[in-house]
């Protein structure tokens, strides 16, 4: 029996009993880190915007893909369609979608904060985690004047808030928990399987070893009870239908010495006794 695929078994339960989340990397680095970001505040507060928009866009294209009830619906193409004008019309394309790094220069900043009075308006009908993302984003709009001790706490509570939304309903990707639900019964169908295959390794090879015994009570050698005993499991196992007929593979036994071998091996070794050369 595979000992880590039992481990990793007692993982999953352990992991599915802690409320598990899965969250999206590009999400957790919307905020860049405060002490290490040589940026003025208006910089920050860009920098989350532009961010947050990548994230949203990065969100639509995505259940563009995958979701095409949603994403055909009249209502967010429209969106679409005019999120794609306000990202040309000033050539901000590239100043939007660049996610790696996150430093922004004095007038990019300007421009992003120039850019927010412009954003399309956000219908009724769009799918909900572009409200949240817009949201977030009105709220930013605000800050870009505040004092930095301000907006240093201005910006905790409101990463604080954005780390617990992305633990909720409509900003989880996926359930963590089904996710791990599917995993373990995978992983307990993969260990039934082992578990049925290694019992009938040990049928097979209790079989041989019952076939070998007899031939070697009716006074041959080794070599001979042993060839005897491959004969004897072959016709008590006859591979069954024509080419075009399926064949239980994972139930039929193979017939080569090395198959029967590692069989009779098995066994011997559930008996606790394996010769140091068992050689068919």
């Amino acid at each position: 029996m595979n000992e880590e695929q039992i481990s990793y078994g007692q993982t999953l339960d352990i992991a599915r009993h802690l409320l598990p989340v899965m969250l999206s990397r590009t999400a957790l680095k919307i905020f860049p880190k405060w002490k290490t970001a040589d940026m003025s505040s208006k910089q920050i507060v860009a920098v989350i915007c532009r961010n947050l928009l990548f994230y949203q866009i990065q969100l639509m294209s995505r259940n563009y893909a995958a979701e095409p009830d949603c994403s055909n619906s009249t209502v967010f193409l429209s969106y679409a369609s005019a999120l794609r004008k306000f990202l040309l019309q000033e050539s901000d394309l590239e100043l939007y979608l660049c996610r790696v790094n996150y430093g922004l220069t004095d007038s990019e900043a300007a421009r992003i904060e120039a850019g927010l009075r412009h954003l399309p308006a956000v219908p009724d009908k769009v799918p909900q985690y572009i409200r949240v993302i817009q949201g977030y984003l009105t709220r930013l709009f605000c800050m870009f004047e505040l004092p930095p001790d301000e907006l240093k706490l201005a910006l905790y509570d409101l990463q604080a808030d954005w780390q617990e939304s992305l633990c909720r309903f409509p900003m989880q990707l996926i359930s963590a928990r089904y996710s791990l639900e599917l995993a373990r019964n995978e992983n307990n169908r993969n260990l039934s399987r082992q578990r049925n295959g290694l019992k009938r390794r040990l049928q097979w090879g209790k079989e041989f070893h019952n076939y070998y015994q007899f031939h070697l009570a009716a006074g041959c050698c080794d070599q001979t009870a042993k060839k005897l005993a491959r004969t004897d499991f072959i016709k008590a196992h006859p591979i069954s239908g024509t080419a075009e007929e399926a064949v239980d593979f994972p139930n039929m036994p193979g017939h080569h010495r090395c198959s029967l071998l590692s069989y009779h091996r098995a066994y011997l070794k559930s008996l606790g006794s394996v010769p140091e050369s068992l050689e068919l």
